[in-house]
């Protein structure tokens, strides 16, 4: 099931849905962090029937030179996933275990000028 698509947050701190390009490949399905924000949040609250959280992670090629993010996924307010990307870097895979969970929240820490985004996040049975 999409968190782009499918679900709808719960609790929504900014992010944007839309097509994006990173390291030159293209996602047509992606949630583009605020970045006049040092910090975008959201939560969904699945069913407590799902899983995991399956997204690829990274950054925008319009984003500044130079430029990462902080990629975290947090389940029931434990922190499962933790990494910083950069522009020019590939787009990687991030996945939490999300077995009897009631809430799941991706958060993106960018302080710089950077466009991180969550490319097709989903939640899987």
């Amino acid at each position: 099931m999409s968190l782009v698509n499918d679900l709808p947050a719960f609790e929504d701190g900014g992010y944007q849905a839309g097509a994006q390009k990173v390291n030159l490949r293209e996602f047509p399905v992606a949630l583009q962090g605020d970045n006049g924000s040092c910090q975008t949040v959201a939560t969904w609250q699945p069913d407590r029937t799902y899983k995991s959280v399956v997204a690829g992670i990274g950054m925008s090629d319009d984003s500044g030179t130079g430029t990462s993010a902080e990629f975290s996924i947090s389940v029931d307010g434990r922190r499962k996933f933790q990494r910083t990307i950069g522009v020019g870097e590939s787009a990687q895979t991030a996945t939490a275990d999300l077995k009897g969970a009631f809430r799941v929240t991706l958060t993106i820490d960018n302080c710089e000028s950077g466009i991180a985004v969550w490319l097709d996040p989903v939640i899987t049975k």
